[in-house]
């Protein structure tokens, strides 16, 4: 009798199956009427092992579909909208289970999706040309925000800054091959100014606060929560800060491997979509959102409003006017030694729009 109970089951699982279907109602009556297995037949004993073999398939094909998603971000919040749209249910509507893993930065993000520790990654430019991915294996899917004016050159007026120009000679900390130092130089650069007559100083971003604050450091090139931390730990201490729009714009990416992108096309697109509800949601509800991003991020409230507020444009587009500015970017990296590589990359070969572009059907981005 359980013998048969079981047997009933299965033919209820699979009573969808048409090329299943009369072969096993044969062989649910040949179990119901208690034949031994010299009567059932090869032929019966066949469908069972492909009953067996398919109820594995759609097993497995579960634990896919309920797999969740990890991306990989640094510790700024270029990557907000992600933030938002997991905290925000966004991702829930969008039927895609996503998980954040953070690293201290998104060049060790990438490197991390490339071990298989995440399926995506976040990073910024910078990040993306000096981990120098290779085009046949990594895919850029969609530009995720930018920032003009989120990196600040921080001086103690008390080291005698009071212009540009009072910056040659002085000790500026940087982080070697950071969005930071980029800046520095472009800013420099822009205005006329040598950067090698500075005295740079390399350091951890989380040394940098209080560095500048004992004036270990006259300046120091960062953004983000070290700078937040900077200002506070030197309340009352006169301050110059340098920032201006246009000397680079900063911008984030969505990056996986090519075989992701394959294998997981269907749940990309929702998270995309996702994304997208956390990008219209951010603007028009920052003291929300930022609640939510500080939650997950575990940073200050006041800092994540002010970064979502004034710093980061959260947009999701493909993102190709901005080839040149790796090119650009991958120059100064050549020249300060920090890739082996000396042939030039074309940026153009990592762009993979499609399922940016099936996300959103109709759409010019």
């Amino acid at each position: 009798m359980q013998r048969f109970f079981y047997a009933q089951r299965l033919g209820e699982k699979f009573r969808n199956y048409d090329h299943l279907r009369d072969v096993l109602d044969n062989f649910i009556c040949d179990i119901a009427r208690g034949n031994r297995r010299t009567s059932v037949g090869q032929e019966s004993m066949n469908v069972l092992k492909s009953v067996v073999l398919m109820l594995a398939m759609l097993v497995l094909a579960d634990v896919a579909e309920a797999r969740r998603l990890v991306v990989a971000t640094g510790s700024g919040e270029m990557a907000g909208a992600i933030s938002v749209a997991i905290a925000r249910g966004f991702c829930a509507e969008e039927r895609v289970d996503v998980a954040i893993r953070p690293y201290s930065n998104s060049f060790e993000g990438l490197k991390g999706m490339l071990r298989g520790e995440a399926d995506l990654v976040a990073v910024n430019r910078t990040g993306f040309v000096l981990a120098d991915p290779d085009p046949q294996r990594v895919c850029i899917l969609a530009m995720l925000s930018t920032t003009e004016n989120q990196t600040k050159i921080l001086c103690r007026q008390k080291s005698g800054i009071n212009s540009m120009r009072d910056l040659l000679g002085k000790k500026i900390g940087v982080v070697y091959g950071s969005s930071g130092h980029y800046y520095l130089d472009a800013f420099l650069e822009a205005h006329g100014l040598n950067p090698q007559k500075l005295r740079i100083v390399e350091m951890k971003k989380k040394e940098m606060p209080c560095a500048l604050a004992t004036g270990e450091i006259d300046a120091m090139a960062q953004h983000g929560v070290p700078t937040e931390t900077a200002l506070r730990l030197m309340r009352g201490q006169p301050v110059i800060i340098f920032c201006e729009n246009g000397i680079d714009v900063k911008t984030a990416w969505l990056v996986s491997t090519r075989q992701t992108a394959r294998e997981q096309a269907v749940k990309i697109k929702r998270l995309l979509r996702a994304i997208e509800k956390g990008n219209q949601y951010i603007p028009r509800r920052p003291y929300q959102a930022s609640r939510l991003i500080s939650s997950i991020r575990g940073q200050s409230y006041t800092g994540v409003l002010n970064y979502i507020s004034n710093e980061i444009r959260y947009t999701l587009k493909e993102g190709r006017g901005h080839v040149r500015d790796f090119s650009v970017l991958e120059e100064w990296a050549e020249e300060h030694g920090y890739l082996e590589r000396r042939s030039r990359r074309n940026y153009s070969l990592f762009w993979e729009p499609k399922l940016l572009r099936d996300a959103f059907p109709g759409e010019i981005r």
